[in-house]
């Protein structure tokens, strides 16, 4: 991956919201469940309320 590539890809990452389809396509690219973490965390929520 190049620099750019990189850097962009971590502005992405830090914002407070992010295109579905967009975080599908990093999740295949670094090959990591993002869409298994925002369920945990909204299972660990509704289980702390």
């Amino acid at each position: 991956m190049a620099c750019s590539d990189r850097t962009n890809m971590y502005r992405i990452l830090h914002r407070e919201s992010i295109d579905l389809s967009l975080l599908l396509k990093y999740s295949h690219l670094l090959d990591y469940d993002f869409f298994k973490d925002l369920s945990d965390y909204f299972q660990s929520e509704r289980s702390d309320s």
